[in-house]
């Protein structure tokens, strides 16, 4: 039986082939669709558009607090050209409740949140492209 995103996704290659791996400290919310539209007809029917068969999914990940040298992974993640520049670029990431590898890009803006003795991220959105 089927159970995680990897089993309905394709292999792709990254842009950027190193793997981040920072455990997130709250719940990790995955969010998956097909695109698709259903039209309602005065009637009650239902006409179904199938726009793509591909299966979309992305994840929110939220760290509070975080040790400097993962958030300075992230960061520089984020930042740099030849990684992931910003939302630019494809790079490899796992999570602890899956045992797979994913191609993922940035799917939003990067927002540090700053406490008085340790600084954490506000919720980051990874759009996942596929399969490693």
């Amino acid at each position: 039986m089927a159970g995680y995103m990897y089993d309905y996704l394709d292999t792709v290659v990254p842009d950027y082939a190193v793997l981040l791996n920072v455990t997130p400290q709250n719940v990790l919310v995955e969010d998956g669709y097909i695109n698709q539209t259903v039209h309602r007809g005065d009637d009650g029917s239902d006409e179904i558009i199938i726009h793509s068969g591909a299966r979309l999914f992305t994840v929110s990940l939220t760290w509070e607090r975080l040790e400097k040298v993962d958030l300075d992974t992230i960061y520089d993640t984020y930042y740099d050209p030849t990684k992931a520049d910003g939302i630019a670029r494809t790079f490899l990431w796992s999570q602890d409740k899956d045992p797979h590898v994913y191609v993922v890009r940035f799917d939003s803006r990067f927002k540090k949140n700053f406490h008085p003795a340790i600084d954490g991220l506000a919720t980051l959105k990874l759009n996942i492209k596929g399969r490693a």
